[in-house]
């Protein structure tokens, strides 16, 4: 049997209704596409929480409320 992995993916809607995305480094797997922000759910982690890191580093965005 496979590994199973979890993923959590984060669409942004901007006020203006546009979508913003991310491009991967050009490096790695997929270099320069344009994706979602996400990645792997760690053990013990909600897929909510695993979806709100990107915007939660310091000086990238701001102090975002809590998502329910």
């Amino acid at each position: 049997m496979g590994v199973i992995a979890h993923f959590a993916d984060c669409i942004v809607v901007t006020h203006d209704n546009k979508i913003l995305l991310q491009q991967r480094p050009e490096t790695g797997a997929h270099p320069g596409a344009l994706c979602a922000f996400g990645g792997h759910v760690e053990d013990g982690e909600t897929v909510i929480q695993a979806g709100q890191p990107p915007f939660r580093s310091p000086g990238l965005i701001g102090n975002l409320p809590p998502v329910v």
